[in-house]
């Protein structure tokens, strides 16, 4: 096998241990761990972690070794930003001369993730967890890229793929898609590949844009209530407790460990 294509053999085989969260945050990374489970030299496995450093998963630490990086609240916003820049303006180049074949395409991919919304309801879930979260992700992907593919543009193609990679990742590790926000996504998706079948570029990118604008508030809210919540931990952990109430806590503790009084 070609050198190119082994690198992209384990560049895949890391992002499907991103997004499928077996690669947390502060995870070290070995080139001979990941070179031997492919059964492939550790060169290629080198390079394709080098392409991950670059793109912002993972880092290099000093004396540590390649580790798995933590996706931040102004690395959300700026990929949304730029998701933001792009995406609209793809769906109005698309909406000029989208055929009838990739409408077709673009139909299957919304009743996918409508179905899934579908199951949810049936089920009584909350929110979707494990393959169907992952199926979800993928399938929402793959609409919005195949937008970007009928517009015809590969560089810009290039860099929201790669931007909503990253988005992925975050969300399969931390962000909930619960039952709302599930049926919120199918119901844009269903709109803006209703303005694609009437070639109408204006409403095609307005509705882009919403839809993403819209993804962002819940992204970043949910990053919030995270912060809010664990800052809140800490404040309880870290209260200045009088002396009295220290000794009561010092009491209990030894009632804990079997003592007496």
């Amino acid at each position: 096998m070609a050198a190119a294509s082994l690198t992209q053999k384990a560049y895949r085989h890391l992002q499907q241990q991103l997004s499928g969260g077996i690669l947390l945050p502060g995870a070290v990374v070995s080139e001979k761990q990941v070179a031997s489970q492919l059964g492939i030299s550790r060169t290629p496995v080198g390079q394709a972690i080098r392409q991950l450093v670059s793109e912002g998963l993972m880092e290099q630490v000093p004396r540590y070794g390649t580790v798995v990086k933590e996706i931040t609240r102004q690395d959300i916003e700026e990929l949304y930003e730029l998701r933001e820049a792009m995406e609209p303006y793809a769906a109005r180049k698309a909406a000029e001369s989208i055929s009838r074949a990739q409408l077709d395409q673009l139909a299957i991919l919304c009743q996918s993730t409508e179905q899934l919304a579908n199951d949810m309801d049936e089920q009584g879930a909350d929110a979707l967890e494990g393959d169907a979260l992952r199926e979800f992700l993928s399938t929402d992907l793959a609409f919005h890229l195949y937008i970007l593919r009928a517009a015809a543009n590969q560089r810009m193609l290039k860099i929201v793929r790669d931007s909503r990679f990253v988005s992925r990742v975050f969300r399969t590790r931390r962000a909930r898609h619960d039952r709302k926000m599930v049926h919120a996504a199918c119901q844009c998706h269903r709109e803006i590949y209703e303005a694609l079948c009437a070639h109408d570029g204006a409403a095609s990118a307005e509705r882009m844009l919403r839809h993403i604008v819209k993804s962002k508030e819940e992204t970043l809210a949910f990053i919030d209530r995270e912060k809010r919540n664990l800052s809140a931990s800490e404040a309880f952990f870290s209260l200045d407790l009088s002396e009295e109430l220290r000794e009561q806590l010092a009491r209990l503790e030894v009632f804990s460990e079997g003592g007496t009084e």
